[in-house]
């Protein structure tokens, strides 16, 4: 499968390519399997997944009906046509926009009415049509209304609608596209250290008046950029970000997928910043519903492949929120995809993760032990989770040999950030001294619990203080 006909053409789609011929396809059932089409689309654009091997890819088919090996080939064939129909399709729609406006242009030069209003009708038609609500599109609304205006005859010491008409069309495109244009930067800004000029933007930080909202994608890119940039009371910012959610999902078919994507990005940024600052549950609920939607749309995967970093943070999160029957199935299903050289060590520690939540504490540092991980911070997660593993297990002499490994590991390793570091570091530091005080000397425990750093001192501050909790409250 990785050498078709039909691979080779998907891997020189762009986003907007594949929204536009989902729409064009859907209207094409009779001569392709919409389900393939969109099934394929969750390993573009590199589609070097083990799952689209022949055999493989029959077997995780997600349809009732299952295919033989000639039947997908068939399949495939035809899509490639249609596909291949699609994007003529695409091209000539192009065309057909400047054709429009070009006769809209020769009517108006040599006075013919009847084309004039024929390519009005055809302007319009393209306009309704058009898939997306994106740059070109109110790029397109912009075009139309200039060249109205252009051959407009009217009395120009009188109210001029046209002038008028085309001056909210640039204005709303300008707001667009300058919004978008923050959001990025905003999104840089609070990633790196660096600092954006918005220039012009500043107005549409301002909300001035000159520049509306006028459809709810403009609405979603300014609502996303509120949240990014951090501004909103703690209250106002959750319900914009429930709302903002339902907003993408309503709207998801208008927007180009990698830009979709994006948003998506930007609003599990803010749950994690917000997770960070407050600890409260509702951000962590948001975080995994957001990946879920991701999940469903085949978007959590990059060219095919599945990141484990949003592998391993989306066990973690949903272990977190008790969502145990899911979190297996998520582990086994999606193993396959993740790169081939970190396979076996990120599905190790994901199973860690998930039989320390069952407290199945010998099976967790089983697959916890088979981890060999190069990535300096995720070799830290896992002596951090091995740490807990084998305070909980009562293993003492193995708990002290874990700590002072991850000691030296910490003093030696220069990759990980500095904050990150101190976190690590005072976990580390904190888990030593309780571990060795005896259960019987409360007063040495509820000393050590006045100790115990902010949460923005020390990682895992919950977990330490339950612990804490457990051996004073112990007769």
């Amino acid at each position: 499968m990785h050498d078709s006909r039909l691979l080779s053409l998907l891997k020189t789609l762009s986003g907007k390519e594949w929204n536009q011929l989902e729409a064009y396809l859907s209207g094409h059932h009779q001569s392709y399997n919409l389900s393939l089409f969109q099934e394929l689309r969750k390993y573009a654009p590199r589609f070097k997944s083990k799952a689209l091997s022949l055999g493989t890819f029959l077997q995780r088919w997600p349809e009732n009906e299952k295919w033989t090996e000639k039947q997908l080939r068939q399949q495939f064939s035809r899509l490639t046509t249609t596909v291949e129909e699609g994007l003529s399709w695409l091209w000539l729609q192009e065309e057909e926009w400047r054709l429009a406006l070009s006769l809209f242009a020769t009517g108006q030069e040599r006075g013919l009415e009847y084309l004039v209003r024929k390519a009005a009708r055809r302007v319009e038609k393209l306009l309704e049509a058009y898939p997306l609500r994106d740059r070109e599109f109110y790029l397109r609304q912009y075009e139309w209304a200039m060249i109205q205006y252009q051959y407009a005859q009217s009395d120009k010491r009188s109210f001029q609608p046209l002038l008028q008409r085309v001056s909210n069309a640039l204005d709303t495109f300008f707001a667009f596209e300058k919004t978008r244009q923050v959001w990025q930067m905003a999104n840089l800004e609070a990633m790196l250290d660096v600092e954006y000029d918005y220039g012009l933007g500043h107005e549409i930080l301002q909300g001035a008046s000159g520049h509306p909202i006028v459809d709810g994608v403009q609405a979603i890119y300014t609502q996303v950029l509120e949240l990014t940039l951090g501004r909103l009371e703690e209250e106002e910012g959750w319900s914009q970000l429930v709302q903002v959610h339902n907003q993408i999902q309503n709207h998801l078919s208008l927007i180009p997928k990698l830009e979709a994507q994006q948003l998506y990005t930007s609003l599990l940024n803010y749950c994690t910043r917000k997770l960070n600052l407050t600890g409260a549950n509702r951000y962590r609920r948001a975080y995994f519903d957001l990946n879920r939607a991701l999940l469903e749309q085949g978007w959590l995967q990059e060219a095919g492949v599945l990141s484990p970093w949003r592998y391993i943070n989306l066990v973690a999160v949903a272990l977190a929120l008790e969502e145990k029957e899911w979190t297996k199935q998520f582990i086994d299903s999606y193993q396959q995809q993740l790169p081939e050289s970190q396979q076996d060590n990120a599905y190790h520690y994901a199973l860690g993760h998930y039989y320390y939540a069952l407290r199945k504490l010998d099976k967790a540092q089983e697959h916890l032990m088979l981890v060999l991980f190069e990535e300096p911070l995720f070799n830290a997660g896992v002596r951090l989770l091995m740490a807990k593993v084998l305070y909980d297990a009562k293993q003492e002499e193995l708990l002290q040999h874990q700590l002072e490994a991850n000691r030296l590991f910490f003093l030696r390793d220069k990759t990980i950030g500095d904050n990150r570091k101190a976190q690590l570091k005072a976990f580390n530091h904190f888990l030593g001294r309780l571990s060795r005080i005896p259960d019987f000397d409360k007063e040495a425990l509820n000393d050590l619990k006045d100790s115990l750093p902010d949460p923005t001192e020390v990682i895992s501050h919950n977990w330490l203080l339950e612990r804490l909790q457990q051996r004073i409250a112990a007769h």
